[in-house]
């Protein structure tokens, strides 16, 4: 807050305290595509094979073995292992592209017990982590991956999928006016593979979920820079994710921002005084520092989820450790506005990684989007699941995409055209059109991969 004090008639001119008290700023210029780096694009995208859906699934087993992780619950297999990968692939396409048993049994050819068997013998929710992660490690030595990848940088967001109305879990809310809803929350790589997911209900807290998703994925007590939306600017978010050695970047909105003083004497800002709340209560922090050392402890041991500790640092406000997260929250979300208004550096890459998000957000759409794209779970867990089975066929998706960009990138150049990274850069691998969702597939179960899965 001193620098922008000191340099405010630097920065006036794209960041300034507003007439109504707030912080606002300017927008960056915009930096669309060029007409070269869209010619690529397409080009790359008429190159990729046509294929279904079931056909990307069968292919990346050959390739990772990812459908191994889908084994009984418990008991024996009781049947051949041709017949195992058949099932299990239109229990996939049933679930993960919403097409629902019935449909699936008829695209395949099999009975719709057969479907429902294979999911509450096979596909519990952490057999369908188990195999996203066999793809997550596949894709992460692609080409592609190391092009888009940003290390230690993840993003997370949420969006909203329509239930029944007798759904027992889901909720009515303000922000979804079709109904009542369930969402979809996930946290994806800088690479756009996805790496945790889970179903919240829509009055939850988002920010504090966020902190849950980066708790259970990542690896150890890593440093991790994680992406949002403006949902994850939570006192409580930013002062919990600073003690955890986590970095909350999200995106923010101009015009609605205030600041907390880290100093009692308001004098001292000349500027920047109608845009500040209130100050910071350094004295609560230091007095409710045992009791946020007893909550990172029983965070760190593993003992418990941590959601349910995070849950209830929400829902008990008063709580010392509550209180104490929320004041150091105070004043690293000031640092952050302030950050993020004056250093164009640190606002680029925010906001161009959350377009990518958006862009993987409409993915979910594209391939959940049969039988209305409604979730016809009536239980969380059931709801989680089906999102899980959507994981595995969206990170199949773009592990696949990401093989046929590198195979077409290497016909072209071998063929003597031109592809300058920088335009590769725009490349996403997240298109849909080459792959069939709908009709009767006839499966070839001994089909060759069209790809090789190399570093």
């Amino acid at each position: 807050m001193t620098r922008f004090e000191a340099k405010y008639a630097r920065f006036v001119q794209r960041f300034w305290v507003n007439k109504k008290g707030a912080l606002s700023y300017s927008r960056p210029p915009a930096q669309p595509r060029s007409a070269r780096a869209q010619r690529i694009a397409g080009l790359l995208q008429d190159r990729i094979p046509r294929v279904s859906v079931l056909d990307v699934l069968l292919d990346f087993h050959r390739l990772t073995g990812f459908l191994d992780e889908l084994q009984p619950i418990t008991g024996a297999q009781r049947m051949s292992e041709e017949q195992r990968l058949l099932h299990l692939l239109a229990t996939l396409y049933a679930y993960g592209c919403n097409s629902g048993p019935s449909q699936a049994a008829a695209a395949t050819g099999l009975r719709k017990q057969e479907i429902l068997y294979m999911r509450r013998r096979y596909t519990g929710a952490h057999h369908l982590a188990a195999a996203a992660a066999v793809l997550v490690s596949a894709y992460n030595e692609t080409a592609i991956a190391r092009r888009l990848g940003d290390p230690g940088i993840t993003m997370t967001d949420s969006m909203a999928f329509r239930t029944l109305e007798d759904s027992l879990t889901a909720r009515h809310h303000f922000r979804y006016s079709q109904g009542k809803s369930i969402l979809l929350f996930q946290r994806v790589s800088a690479s756009l593979i996805c790496v945790f997911t889970q179903a919240l209900l829509c009055n939850i807290s988002e920010a504090i979920r966020m902190i849950r998703g980066v708790l259970l994925s990542r690896q150890g007590d890593e440093h991790v820079v994680n992406l949002c939306d403006s949902a994850g600017k939570s006192d409580l978010a930013f002062g919990l994710g600073h003690l955890l050695n986590i970095e909350i970047w999200p995106r923010i909105r101009s015009g609605h921002l205030t600041l907390w003083a880290a100093t009692g004497d308001l004098s001292a800002y000349e500027h920047t005084r109608e845009a500040i709340q209130g100050r910071v209560n350094w004295g609560r922090i230091d007095e409710c520092w045992r009791d946020r050392m007893w909550v990172l402890a029983s965070i760190a041991s593993g003992h418990v989820d941590p959601g349910l500790i995070l849950d209830n640092l929400v829902y008990h406000e008063k709580h010392p450790a509550a209180i104490g997260f929320r004041e150091l929250g105070k004043a690293v979300r000031s640092d952050y506005l302030l950050r993020y208004g004056m250093d164009m550096e640190l606002r680029r890459p925010v906001m161009r990684h959350t377009a990518r998000r958006e862009h993987r957000n409409k993915l979910g759409r594209l391939v959940l989007h049969a039988r209305g794209g409604v979730v016809r779970e009536k239980h969380l867990s059931d709801q989680e699941e089906v999102f899980w089975f959507l994981t595995v066929v969206q990170n199949a998706i773009v592990l696949w995409n990401a093989l046929g960009l590198e195979q077409a990138i290497d016909d072209v150049r071998r063929q003597g055209g031109e592809i300058p990274e920088d335009d590769l850069a725009h490349v996403l691998p997240l298109m849909v059109e080459h792959i069939n969702f709908v009709g009767r597939f006839a499966l070839d179960m001994n089909r060759r991969p069209p790809f090789r899965l190399v570093a």
